[in-house]
């Protein structure tokens, strides 16, 4: 009987359990209950922007190259004239043992030429020009804005064009003329503009000095370079011995000068020496002749000339000490005493 009870539990409990599956449109197996796994969805690649481009640099502007700095009207470079070598050779050798000029030759396009410096720096030439038949001279450039337009004006002026004008590679342009009075001068103008005044040493040119033949030569001389050139002749000095300045502006280039009977027609330059004596003394034992003797000249110094062994004219100066200011207080304080 017990045994029965139990075998009547078991069928109606596994009845039931089959009645609410079916019940319930289930199955009669039974549920997995376990939860399944959340899946993570894939974060997105991310994509990174495009680096703008860099603009690009400004172009680096060329520093422009210096200008030219030109002193028009200054005398900037001096040759010595002779017509053949012999002469040469002796101005050479006179001008390197008197002063320490150091020499050296060269060529340009087949035309010979000796440079001289004064310590490391080029001052000039002794050449040999072509057709040159005269006495030697020096001779001297003057810096001009328009070498070809100066040209025409000094022949208009009486001036004779000596050679042609030409260019000189790497250098500049140049033209010679023969004044009315039988001087030689030069014109240039140079591509990398003009050097600098040269200092009042030892060595170096300082003046330059037309010699014409008397007072009345003066007035065309002057209307000639100033035609040419743009000097403009002022007078200097008091009394009888009165010289004629050659300005642009407040700066002196040159002087005329009365020349001595039978030597005008030349331009004399002056070069800058330790003691005019001493090197008087020197250039007579080198065969130089003396012009004028030693002299001092207020406020210009003391001087001498001379013709070098080869027949050029040439003057050594010692140029006087500069004049110290007026000192203001010290005026006031001198009137007040000369009021008391």
């Amino acid at each position: 009987m017990e045994q029965w009870k139990r075998m009547t539990r078991y069928l109606l409990s596994t009845l039931l359990v089959g009645t609410v599956a079916v019940a319930c449109g289930g199955s009669t197996e039974p549920v997995d209950t376990t939860p399944e796994p959340i899946v993570e969805p894939e974060p997105e690649p991310v994509v990174e922007p495009e680096p703008e481009p860099e603009p690009e640099p400004e172009p680096v502007a060329e520093p422009e190259p210096p200008q030219p700095v030109y002193r028009h009207g200054a005398y900037v470079w001096f040759e010595h004239w002779s017509k053949d070598d012999k002469t040469a050779a002796k101005a050479k050798q006179f001008y390197s043992e008197l002063l320490g000029w150091e020499l050296n030759d060269v060529d340009m396009n087949g035309i010979k030429f000796t440079e001289f410096k004064n310590g490391d720096m080029p001052i000039g030439l002794f050449a040999l020009p072509t057709d040159y038949k005269g006495k030697s001279a020096w001779m001297g450039y003057v810096s001009v804005a328009d070498v070809d337009s100066a040209l025409s004006t000094a022949t208009v002026q009486g001036g004779t064009q000596f050679g042609e004008a030409m260019d000189v590679p790497n250098i500049g342009r140049v033209a010679h003329v023969k004044d009315k009075d039988g001087a030689y001068y030069g014109l240039y103008k140079g591509l990398a503009g003009d050097p600098p005044k040269a200092e009042p040493s030892a060595g170096n040119f300082m003046w330059m000095e037309l010699w014409v033949k008397n007072k009345k030569s003066v007035e065309p001389a002057t209307e000639h370079y100033g035609e040419v050139i743009g000097w403009e002749a002022k007078p200097w000095g008091e009394g009888k011995k009165k010289y004629t300045m050659l300005m642009i502006g407040e700066e002196s280039h040159g002087g005329v000068e009365i020349a001595k009977k039978g030597r005008h027609g030349r331009w004399v330059p002056y070069i800058v020496v330790d003691d005019v004596d001493e090197i008087v003394k020197s250039a007579k034992k080198l065969k130089a002749k003396v012009i004028v003797k030693p002299t001092d000249m207020p406020q210009v110094g003391r001087f001498a000339v001379l013709d070098d062994p080869s027949g050029a004219t040439i003057a050594f100066i010692v140029p006087a000490a500069p004049q110290p200011e007026a000192d203001a207080d010290a005026d006031a304080s001198d009137d007040e005493d000369s009021e008391d």
